[in-house]
């Protein structure tokens, strides 16, 4: 295992005792003065889901800020206390609940201390509240995630009103008026009582429907994301809804750019269509339900239209805009943006790390990213520490869902304090090799914003702290690059809203600073090379090569180096070095030639095979991630490493 693959499990392991240590206050001895206990209680129930004889074993809370808190609940029962020693509220709330029929997991929220029922009920209203998967909005519920200040009295209010309504049209579930609030009226977890007749109800409705409650959650937080996003409200009469686009798009003429025909398209199959002639609305229609509304010509002016935005979106004001038909006539009212000519973007379950990719072809690839690598339940990704002071650190995001091309964008940051480079690559599901690589590097990644650094101690205390940062991206172009590292000439748009976090002495401890070997370092069984790497004089250790292999597609690799420093990797293709790795130190990012690889000599077979390498003033960069190079040189002279007879490679 090498050093960086090692130091990356390590600080891992570190990271997670850390937290659970972070994680076990309430199992610490008491206070010799204990404060008053500042905890949550309620009731946590899967329903009949779980059986009659279910029980709380364990119920965990989180605030807008302090270290999260999880109580074993060792009475039997469905009634659970959590403290809320140093959170602050507003809180998620998750319970374990085991019965008799299997585990279910729920959630909650609570705007301050005291009672808050854990039911399906209140699943659904934070899916609703958050339209987020409450496990991931339980997950990344903090700063940088899921925004503790979404829970409000007014929110909550609304929030149970919208899933009151999605249970009647989509499930024909009647919640009871008299129900109260999901999450604060007491309740009896027994037939009879209103709320746990309801939830018996939904339960059965669910087994009707083969379906389960994270499924439904899953449904509810798509269809509130849908409104979170953008919305406007439709009144007919008496009545009101709201119309939430699922999708949208906008169409150029064939001959002129000017003229737009703007759709969206809500997860119903309503539509709404308004057409623009340069900064004239023409004709707007609405169609929902077989019928249709719509204007033409001056009839359109309650529509109001905004510059168009350096991502070429328009926002649309619809002021009271009235629509006439043959059943009556329709207000729109609200503000949505017209989306990328000839693109469609889809609408994302997540607030943050989040990523939308635009190719030439106009197609999207719209991703959710994974925020926590090492499973501790943070908002943002761990960096990996590379290479001497100002070292590199990079962080991976992937996708949250199980995208079968597993995409993966990377994003290299010099010290964390300016970026280097970025890269996105996803692969072709059957092969699991590289289908697209697409790229940018200093300078030439535009529309990049660093934000602030924030200083987070409530995971893991004051020390370490973490520190967390955003990076935006707006429309910043990417290059395209076959598997060999050359340019195709294809192009892509990346617009993306990223979290970072790193450790200050954590870093430091487990992946610390690598310095170059100075001259006269390389033990006697090691052939010496001299070399520069950015201006510092270094000498490369490395053994003789073993045997030259051939890989399937032709080309032979040299590689030769020892397992404690220096490693050398040399890929010939019909004779000719195309490439050339050397990693000092065991620097994981390393030094890299494609292409380019001029004095760097390798001789043809003799006549036992073997071949030779000499280093004539070669030089080579450092590598940026997969195919693009940086700005630290290394300049390598001398030495001959005799190679064995080649051999195919297994």
């Amino acid at each position: 295992m090498s050093y960086a693959r090692l130091t990356r499990l390590n600080r891992g392991a570190f990271l997670s005792a850390m937290l659970i240590l972070a994680g076990c206050g309430e199992n610490a001895p008491p206070d010799q003065s204990p404060l008053p206990r500042v905890e949550m209680t309620g009731i946590a129930t899967g329903g009949p889901a779980t059986g009659a004889n279910e029980f709380v074993p364990e119920v965990s809370a989180k605030g807008s800020a302090g270290r999260p808190r999880t109580a074993l609940n060792g009475n039997g029962s469905r009634s659970y206390a959590v403290s809320l020693t140093d959170l602050t509220g507003p809180y998620a709330l998750t319970a374990r609940v085991q019965g008799a029929d299997g585990d279910a997991r729920e959630y909650s929220v609570a705007l301050a201390q005291g009672f808050a029922n854990i039911t399906p009920l209140t699943t659904l209203l934070v899916a609703q509240l958050y339209g987020q998967d409450p496990a991931a909005m339980f997950q990344t519920f903090g700063p940088g995630g899921a925004d503790p200040a979404r829970i409000t009295a007014a929110n909550l209010q609304q929030a149970r009103s919208k899933l009151v309504m999605y249970l009647h049209d989509e499930l024909a579930i009647d919640v009871p008026e008299n129900l109260g609030d999901f999450i604060s009226s007491p309740f009896q977890a027994a037939a009879g009582d209103p709320m746990f007749d309801t939830i018996t109800a939904l339960s059965t409705r669910l087994d009707s429907l083969d379906s389960s409650l994270p499924e439904l959650a899953g449904q509810v937080a798509q269809a509130a994301r849908l409104c979170l996003v953008e919305q406007v409200t439709v009144t007919s009469g008496s009545t009101s809804s709201d119309f939430c686009p699922q999708s949208k798009s906008a169409t150029p003429a064939d001959e002129d750019s000017t003229h737009l025909d703007y759709l969206f398209t809500d997860r119903h199959g309503n539509t709404l269509a308004v057409t623009v002639d340069g900064d004239t609305v023409t004709s707007a229609t609405y169609e929902a339900a077989g019928k249709s509304y719509g204007c033409a010509g001056s009839a359109c002016h309650a529509i109001t239209l905004d510059a168009t935005a350096a991502d070429l979106t328009r926002p649309m004001h619809f002021n009271n805009l009235g629509l006439t038909g043959t059943s009556g006539v329709v207000q729109i009212n609200g503000l949505l943006t017209g989306a990328i000519p000839g693109v469609v973007l889809p609408v994302l379950p997540c607030d943050a790390n989040n990523y939308f990719m635009v190719f030439a072809d106009r197609s999207v690839v719209g991703i959710c990213a994974n925020p926590d690598i090492y499973g501790l339940g943070m908002t943002a990704l761990l960096g990996n520490q590379q290479g001497v002071a100002p070292s590199r650190v990079q962080y991976d995001f992937d996708s949250l869902d199980a995208n079968p091309n597993r995409p993966r964008l990377s994003v290299l940051t010099d010290a964390n304090d300016a970026l280097l480079a970025l890269q996105f690559i996803d692969y072709d599901e059957d092969t699991y090799t590289p289908r697209r690589t697409f790229a940018c590097k200093l300078a030439d990644c535009n529309g990049v914003t660093l934000g602030p650094v924030t200083v987070n101690t409530d995971i893991l205390g004051s020390d370490p702290p973490i520190l967390i940062r955003t990076i935006t991206l707006q429309n910043t172009a990417l290059k395209g690059y076959d598997q060999d590292g050359n340019e195709t000439g294809e192009t892509a748009t990346l617009t993306a809203s990223l979290n970072t976090a790193d450790f200050d002495w954590v870093a430091a401890f487990f992946n610390p600073p690598i310095e170059y070997p100075p001259a006269g370092s390389c033990p006697s069984q090691y052939q010496t090379i001299v070399a520069t790497a950015d201006s510092t004089d270094v000498e490369l250790c490395l053994t003789q090569g073993g045997p030259a292999l051939v890989q399937t597609n032709g080309d032979v690799v040299l590689a030769a180096g020892n397992s404690e420093t220096d490693s050398l990797r040399v890929v010939l293709r019909a004779g000719i070095v195309i490439q050339a790795v050397i990693s000092i130190h065991n620097q994981p990012i390393g030094f890299v030639c494609r292409n380019d690889c001029a004095g760097i000599n390798v001789s043809a077979p003799d006549t036992n095979g073997l071949r030779t390498l000499h280093f004539d003033s070669a030089l080579l960069h450092e590598g940026f991630l997969d195919q693009l190079t940086g700005i630290r040189t290394l300049r390598v002279n001398g030495g001959t490493l005799v190679f064995e007879a080649q051999i195919p490679q297994p």
